[in-house]
């Protein structure tokens, strides 16, 4: 069976998804994670390994050479970053590293791409070569710009950072004071404090390493365009789409967050866009866009590139709207496990509910029974992780476990040494 290697350094829920859609699909499924993700309670993984926020990349490149995948699946921004500078820094001209090289290669596509899909202040460049429509987005290297830029516009602002995610990062700001206090809670001392509890209660010390070092974010302003949140998804490969899927938000998780409730839509606009730049980056693997649908017109903007598995990757709606049907077409051996044809969408309906994310903004809500609630009810035990406490306290108990375990075995063995009978010389 070909082996896919699902990697989550977060834990949102679309990992978890992720390695159901490709189990359903026939391949073998490995997850790098951390301890008490929910990934844990999926049975039948073929191995799980653990990532370790303090020895990233050492953790992550001892798995990639253990695990050995045919394709990696990246989960968050985060899990993309690392590949890339493991990608960087493997020397070719060694056995591993050439591996190493071309199996990033083939889950991410070229190489020249990397920096681009990963920031958001390289998007408005490739968008125009592409013939993308976005709105127009400006690099803002200092407060005195971000004020120049608000009077030269007039309007409201989309003010932006980079490597962010989950809403996180993205501030609108409808008065020239607001958007100075969206700057300074993205460089300054909120965003220091922001370090510190990433890196003391979520043990995450990457914004941390990045304030030490100096590295301070890449700042950029857009104009706001009124109107629906959507999103596409696509598998593909070598610059080359072979499945995508379209949907727009009902029910969003605050202003700038994601989608809980979606319609599921076909909007050529948006994916003859999205094309266009799978294309002119030549990337492979799934990859996410998100734009805005224009109010009153319906015209679809361009607004950010997720390099990277999002929440709507793993819906299986049948035909070239399955991405994982998709990726099983391009093995290089042997037939393909899942035909996209034979298989038959999950839900007939266009609305969907997103679990437990929906569930957790309105545990009453009518979008719980109404639509198609997405719960993967063949993994009890997934469910249950789901629903369980927040990650840091999950994170918490198995890190407490991981200290007692060691301790336990070396008592029951000292105990078992001291009850041996002695048999003498």
């Amino acid at each position: 069976m070909p082996k896919v290697l699902i990697f989550h350094t977060l834990e949102w829920a679309n990992a978890a998804r992720m390695a159901l859609a490709f189990q359903e699909a026939g391949w073998a499924v490995s997850a790098l994670c951390r301890r008490g993700h929910q990934l844990r309670a999926i049975r039948a993984l073929d191995q799980v390994y653990t990532y370790k926020s303090f020895a990233r990349l050492r953790s992550v490149l001892l798995t990639l050479i253990d695990c050995d995948p045919y394709l990696i699946i990246p989960c968050d921004d985060r899990a993309v970053i690392l590949l890339h500078r493991i990608h960087s820094r493997a020397d070719p001209a060694t056995d591993a590293g050439s591996r190493i090289r071309s199996l990033i290669e083939r889950s991410f596509g070229r190489p020249e791409s990397y920096g681009i899909v990963s920031t958001r202040s390289s998007l408005a460049a490739v968008a125009a070569l592409a013939n993308a429509r976005m709105p127009y987005t400006e690099v803002i290297p200092d407060l005195k710009s971000l004020r120049l830029w608000f009077a030269r516009r007039r309007g409201v602002a989309v003010v932006k950072t980079d490597h962010s995610w989950g809403g996180w990062g993205v501030r609108i700001a409808r008065t020239a004071e607001q958007a100075d206090t969206a700057f300074r809670s993205m460089t300054g001392a909120r965003r220091m404090a922001f370090a510190v509890k990433r890196l003391v209660w979520d043990q995450d010390p990457e914004l941390a390493f990045q304030l030490m070092r100096g590295r301070w974010p890449i700042i950029t302003a857009q104009d706001f365009i009124p109107g629906t949140p959507a999103n596409c998804s696509v598998a593909c490969m070598a610059g080359e789409v072979l499945a995508g899927v379209a949907v727009k938000a009902v029910i969003t998780d605050g202003p700038t967050g994601s989608a809980t409730v979606v319609r599921v839509i076909d909007n050529p606009e948006m994916m003859q866009m999205t094309g266009a730049i799978v294309r002119h980056l030549g990337i492979s693997g799934i990859v996410g866009f998100d734009f805005i649908l224009q109010e009153g017109s319906e015209q679809a903007f361009l607004l950010e590139l997720n390099p990277r598995a999002t929440q709507i990757s793993h819906l299986a709606l049948g035909g070239t709207h399955d991405l994982v049907a998709a990726l099983c077409t391009v093995l290089p051996e042997g037939p393909p496990l899942r035909s996209a044809a034979a298989a038959p969408p999950i839900t007939a309906g266009q609305l969907i509910a997103f679990f437990p994310q929906e569930l957790r903004r309105d545990p009453a809500g009518r979008f719980l029974t109404d639509v198609y609630h997405d719960v993967p009810w063949q993994e009890p035990a997934l469910v249950q992780a789901f629903l369980a406490k927040d990650g840091p306290i999950r994170r918490l108990i198995a890190w407490a476990r991981s200290i007692r375990t060691p301790i336990l075995l070396a008592q029951r063995k000292a105990q078992a040494e001291l009850r041996a009978p002695d048999v003498g010389p």
